[in-house]
């Protein structure tokens, strides 16, 4: 941990470690720091801000260095960075796509396009470098005038034959209603609040277009994305951090403030449509939702009837008998966990507060805040997983998830000050359908299970007994079961 006292074009300056060494700058780092991890830690934290002012710091600021990038296989993507297409890898649709583009002169079509939106004016596209996300492709078009739009392309599955791709839509229906639904929000977003969304220039959601493949022409934010200036910068002041969820928070309430009577994605003409879980292109089924119950039932039914356990939705279902849940087989528990879920999921829907229903981003994470050299948030990207939703179920950013995650970063990604609550449901309300949301698998309902219940013990001791019997409860935490719920089980078997 390193401040600096003043500023460094300043020979007064000095620089303290927190332990003993204290020392003009003019005398060097040396001089300053004297143990070799220090002096090499903070002379390459100073190097990075070498191509630019060094920032004013104040004497109570901490430095927090940024985590190594996580070690992806070789043959994974690579997303949020403009690089050249021999960059991609071959096995993915993105790939593919972007070499048909430039082979077949698609580009061409999309530098017409821009240029005619602008009466005229000459455009090219560039194909020095490429972005790309998960399921998008972009590249900038460049005017005469200096003007650059980025192009955004849904791009499809791979189209040839026998080649072993991964990625991209395999219905062009669904990737329209996608983009459709995001030029929607952001042009909404944009209209009633202060957020830094780009503009959509142009798109293109018809089936037979030139790409085969729905697009938009938006405006090129300015900044870098977050997760890059950190990535360059190698590491940032605790300050920052929490300017940073500031400014996240504030964007997250006018966001929220933001309410339409439906669950569900927002498109043209204030239509709210159906939406899938997570990054999936099919839809929840029953879904826009016209109550908070009517989601919540939804979601946990579309779990338990995706992993093959219909029967626990029967009226007539009974909860499996488990003697000892150390030595219980894993079918066993994963179906106890799921008929826990799904008792909650009635719990939810009977708390959760009534319409109309906040809106949200659904993605925010590093790669989509841009930033500028001072760490102030001049975009925000990628609104493709936007929609309303239940109160309870506005999520925390998950900024620095992956860049501060080493363990000693623990307690600032912890704080709850960095929690994102709405006036309009009880905090542990919100921790509960956080908790509802976050298993995916079998294994991770049963992993995920005993915090729930714990949760629900230490928040809704009330209620708790008409959501999960006592006995499946003693079954799940016999090994944390005090006395006191001894007492309370042997009791209540006696009635």
């Amino acid at each position: 941990m390193f401040i600096l006292h003043g500023t460094p074009s300043d020979h007064t300056a000095w620089i303290s470690d927190n332990s003993r060494t204290i020392s003009p700058l003019a005398k060097g780092l040396e001089s300053c720091l004297n143990t070799p991890t220090n002096v090499y830690t903070f002379t390459v934290i100073l190097n990075k801000f070498a191509e630019r002012p060094f920032p004013v710091i104040y004497a109570d600021a901490t430095l927090v260095p940024v985590s190594e990038p996580f070690p992806f296989p070789e043959d994974y993507p690579l997303f949020g960075q403009w690089v050249p297409r021999e960059s991609f890898v071959d096995n993915w649709a993105g790939s593919e796509f972007v070499h048909r583009l430039i082979d077949e002169e698609l580009h061409v079509v999309l530098a017409k396009e821009a240029s005619h939106a602008r009466n005229g004016l000459n455009c090219v596209a560039d194909l020095s470098s490429f972005n790309a996300g998960g399921t998008h492709v972009v590249l900038q078009l460049r005017f005469d005038d200096g003007v650059v739009w980025i192009a955004r392309i849904q791009f499809p599955c791979c189209s040839i034959e026998g080649h072993q791709c991964v990625g991209g839509f395999r219905s062009f229906e669904n990737a329209a209603d996608a983009m459709r639904c995001e030029i929607a929000t952001m042009a909404l977003v944009k209209q009633r609040t202060s957020l830094p969304v780009p503009t959509v220039y142009f798109y293109n959601l018809s089936y037979d277009n030139s790409l085969h493949a729905p697009y938009m022409m938006i405006e090129k934010m300015p900044g870098v994305s977050l997760y890059h200036k950190l990535l360059c910068d190698g590491a940032i002041y605790l300050h920052q951090i929490k300017s940073i969820d500031q400014q996240v928070k504030q964007f997250m309430h006018e966001l929220a403030d933001i309410r339409c009577h439906q669950i569900g994605r927002l498109s043209f003409d204030g239509i709210i449509m159906s939406f899938p879980i997570g990054v999936s292109s099919v839809a929840l089924v029953g879904s826009p939702f016209n109550c908070a119950e009517d989601y919540y039932l939804a979601m946990i039914t579309s779990r338990i009837t995706m992993h093959g356990y219909k029967q626990i939705l029967q009226e007539s279902y009974q909860t499996v008998h488990i003697g000892n849940w150390e030595t219980a087989g894993q079918t066993e528990k994963v179906k106890l966990a799921l008929w826990v879920y799904l008792q909650v999921g009635h719990f939810l829907g009977i708390k959760a507060a009534a319409g109309p229903f906040p809106l949200h981003h659904g993605d925010w994470n590093d790669q989509n805040i841009m930033v500028d050299a001072d760490y102030r948030i001049v975009g925000i990207l990628d609104w493709e997983l936007a929609r309303t939703c239940c109160h309870e179920c506005v999520e925390p950013s998950k900024l620095f998830r992956h860049t501060l995650r080493d363990i000693a970063h623990q307690s600032i990604l912890t704080d709850p000050g960095r929690q994102m609550f709405l006036d309009t449901t009880p905090q542990k309300l919100q921790e509960l359908a956080r908790l509802f949301h976050s298993p995916a698998s079998p294994p991770q309902f049963v992993q995920q299970l005993e915090p729930l219940i714990l949760f629900l013990e230490a928040n809704f001791a009330n209620e708790i007994d008409k959501v999960i019997p006592i006995e499946v409860r003693k079954v799940v935490l016999q090994c944390k079961w005090n006395v006191r719920y001894d007492e309370m089980f042997d009791a209540s078997s006696s009635i």
